[in-house]
């Protein structure tokens, strides 16, 4: 996926990261504010596409228990997934899919590294903490970000097969926007929401299912 040629005010490409692509959706309507206004059930749906990039990339297995297995990956050019890695090589023994994205949620650590590996890219700016705010606060840098997930969609949408991270992505989104959000045309959305997820990738959502049921029995 790259940039969109209409836009070269950015140096920045779009970028390739299904949880980039993620929280950037949710600024589609308004660059300066999400529509997404429940921090913890955007923690946790971005801990799920962070975890779904590191399957996606054979960084990480999900068995069938529900067990995380990290398979000995080196750190590479990826603040946010070197980070989840560490945690994961940290701990002597597998977890729970639900325990890693309940401490992907915790204190929101989850939108902060996505956010700073959008800085990192020239996407976004990070403004330092100001009274009575006690963290720092992330924006976008222009609008073009805003527009990432729809030009992906609807472009994978009308090629001769749906490519995994697009069903990924698109099972994300649901979790969090209304199909309106996204303008895309009727055809393509109908056949993003008919596509099965593939079969690396259904424990971790079936889990994520679950952390946001439980959060929704909280409020």
């Amino acid at each position: 996926m790259t940039a969109d040629p209409r836009r070269p005010l950015t140096q920045y490409t779009s970028s390739r990261n299904i949880a980039d692509l993620v929280l950037t959706a949710t600024y589609t309507r308004d660059m300066f504010r999400s529509s997404v206004h429940d921090p913890g059930r955007l923690a946790l749906v971005l801990g799920c596409a962070l975890l779904a990039e590191l399957v996606a990339t054979d960084r990480i297995r999900i068995v069938g228990d529900g067990l995380v297995h990290h398979r000995g990956a080196v750190p590479g050019p990826d603040l946010a997934m070197d980070a989840i890695l560490a945690d994961l090589q940290r701990e002597p023994i597998p977890h729970p899919t639900g325990k890693w994205l309940d401490y992907l949620a915790l204190e929101h650590r989850a939108t902060t590294l996505v956010w700073r590996r959008l800085v990192e890219a020239g996407a976004a700016r990070c403004e330092p903490a100001r009274w009575p705010r006690r963290t720092p606060a992330f924006a976008l840098t222009g609008l073009q970000p805003t527009t990432w997930a729809r030009h992906f969609l609807g472009s994978a949408a009308t090629g001769p097969a749906l490519p995994p991270a697009a069903v990924i992505l698109w099972r994300a989104l649901a979790a969090l926007l209304p199909d309106r959000d996204l303008d895309l045309p009727a055809p393509a959305v109908e056949r993003l929401a008919a596509a099965p997820l593939p079969a690396t990738m259904t424990t971790l959502f079936a889990a994520l299912d679950e952390s946001l049921t439980r959060l929704s029995l909280h409020f």
